[in-house]
């Protein structure tokens, strides 16, 4: 799973080494030509603009021409924005780390604001529930003194353990930065992980979150409760299955200081391609990509790419020819032919997607029976659910992306 979260892998990437105007206007089906390097990105969410960002940072104003083609009609993918009564909500990767350096700094390149304050439930106490046996597990009162000690009578130190495991592994995480500024690059999943974390990131990989935790010293009753909560909350799934490596990112997002964009995260993609002066095609699924190697191309210099093309087909019928394709989707969901390709693998094999689903309900208040009581409605309560269940595994209120008017209605979402 953690090698199907993180393999958004350039397939081929071979500019030619002039830099030449770029092209204007429509696009279409093109031959490359080593006299103008052309590059496409499959995918027009966040990975494939972020893509397109920084190539046009490698190769200059004039150094390339960027196509991106986007099977949805829409941009920005699962950064998804949902309109009630007349506001608009983040959801999908509604909230941002404090340490992703990258979305820190593409939101300001991109020209729109952090909201710090729009940290979704953060300001409302939080209950722990098991839907199982119908029972609390934690209440919050929302007085910050009070809840301390609370957690601390549930749960002892085993916050502070989990607390130290998450930072110990975010700063081993941090080295990725490092990493490419450096231009260093990677041919799998595996060896990039490495790199940032040695061997106790890949051992992650096949260690399960429970396991892991508790050799970190956290409590069984914690691993749990908000660890389950957690991984039920963001993947529908438990403690048992989840790998430790994912796992660890996901329980990062507990830490305080989340943030998101003001003007909604799902709209940083067009200003990101647009700087980026990328052609963009709407509603264009690719079906298939093949890698033409012309004859003696073997012999010339190794990495420049001369010789090589990847003529990229659609389901409409139409081709174009490129000098490098980057792949900025999930091979295994994209449906995408990889002909002439070697040593990528077989699609499917990287892993499975759980799908969760976040339902939108304009409404007044959390109804506390269906709870067994808690507290009254009308309270404004985060309940998370411990372990995955068909029902829900969370309910919150949520803030629209534009800064609220004194008028302005709330609206509540469940993930399940």
């Amino acid at each position: 799973m953690a090698a199907a979260l993180l393999n958004r892998i350039i397939i081929a990437l071979a500019l030619a080494g002039t830099a030449l105007a770029s092209a204007e206007g429509e696009g279409g089906p093109h031959v490359a030509s080593s006299a103008k390097p052309r590059v496409a990105i499959i995918g027009g969410g966040i990975g494939g603009s972020a893509a397109a960002h920084f190539l046009r940072g490698l190769v200059g104003a004039e150094g390339a021409v960027i196509d991106v083609y986007e099977k949805l009609d829409h941009l920005c993918g699962r950064l998804g924005l949902v309109e009630v009564n007349g506001k608009t909500y983040n959801s999908g990767g509604s909230v941002i780390h404090p340490r992703n350096m990258y979305m820190t700094n593409l939101t300001a390149y991109a020209g729109l604001h952090k909201d710090d304050g729009n940290d979704d439930g953060d300001d409302s106490p939080m209950y722990l529930f098991d839907p199982l046996s119908k029972s609390w597990k934690l209440k919050q009162t929302g007085n910050n003194i009070i809840d301390l000690m609370s957690f601390l009578w549930h749960y002892g130190l085993s916050p502070l353990y989990l607390d130290w495991s998450v930072n110990k592994m975010l700063k081993k995480f941090d080295n990725i930065y490092t990493l490419q500024a450096k231009g260093v690059s990677f041919t799998t999943v595996e060896e990039m992980l490495h790199a940032m974390g040695g061997d106790e990131f890949l051992q992650m990989l096949r260690t399960p979150l429970a396991d892991y935790l508790k050799s970190q010293g956290v409590g069984t009753r914690l691993v749990e409760d908000l660890a389950g909560a957690a991984m039920a909350v963001n993947y529908g799934q438990n403690v048992e299955e989840m790998p430790a490596f994912v796992g660890m990112v996901s329980l990062a997002g507990v830490q305080p200081g989340l943030w998101s964009i003001k003007e909604g995260n799902g709209n940083i993609c067009l200003p990101l391609l647009q700087k980026a002066k990328a052609n963009i095609f709407l509603n264009k699924p690719v079906s298939k990509i093949t890698r033409e190697e012309e004859e003696g191309a073997k012999q010339r210099k190794k990495g420049c790419g001369a010789g090589v093309t990847y003529t990229v087909e659609f389901d409409d019928g139409s081709s174009s020819t490129y000098d490098g394709v980057i792949l900025a989707s999930p091979l295994q969901l994209s449906g995408i032919e990889l002909i002439n390709f070697k040593n990528i693998g077989t699609p499917g094999q990287e892993g499975r997607y759980h799908r969760t689903v976040a339902t939108f309900v304009e409404a007044k208040g959390l109804h506390p029976d269906f709870f067994g009581g808690g507290f009254s409605y009308g309270d404004d309560v985060e309940v998370l659910a411990i372990k995955p269940t068909n029902t829900f595994t969370s309910v919150a209120t949520n803030d629209p992306v534009s800064p609220p008017s004194s008028s302005s209605s709330s609206s509540s979402s469940s993930s399940s």
